[in-house]
């Protein structure tokens, strides 16, 4: 076995422990956005609240995350699918760790604000995130960080 075919066989060895700390990663990050939604939407929402709540917490969280999609995460809007698969076709999977907090906090937000926006979307582009993110730090060329992408989604 020359030197070229102990590097390959080395390199799908990583790439499958990077895709295990992916799915790893991103399933906590997962569960976070759920228990983070959860306990907002209580803290919000309580049974015992006034009438008014109803109405008022779904304006304040869709103008507070609105603002922030504006002013601090503009790559962070939308529903998320339709982003990563362009940040996959047309960007190498380039998702900036900025996107996927943005994501994270203004998706949660309006989660728990009462918003019907669904947590699928905003987990795909989380976990695609995280992949990139993670990749990209580990030194990976942009190819391999285009083909952990998929299982960022996958894992979310």
């Amino acid at each position: 076995m020359n030197n070229a075919e102990r590097l390959i066989r080395h390199e799908d060895k990583v790439l499958l422990l990077v895709t295990l700390m992916i799915g790893l990663l991103v399933g906590l990050v997962v569960v976070a956005f759920i228990v983070v939604t959860e306990n907002l939407g209580d803290r919000l929402f309580p049974a015992e609240g006034a009438a008014w709540r109803r109405v008022a917490i779904p304006v304040l969280g869709s103008l507070i995350a609105g603002y922030w999609l504006w002013k601090y995460f503009p790559d962070a809007r939308g529903s998320g699918i339709p982003q990563t698969r362009t940040a996959l076709f047309l960007d190498d999977a380039y998702i900036r760790l900025r996107t996927v907090a943005g994501k994270f906090l203004c998706a949660s937000l309006t989660l728990a604000s009462g918003i019907p926006l669904g947590r699928e979307g905003p987990s795909v582009q989380v976990g695609a995130g995280v992949a990139s993110t993670l990749g990209r730090r580990l030194g990976l060329s942009p190819s391999r960080v285009r083909a952990l992408a998929p299982a960022g989604c996958a894992a979310a």
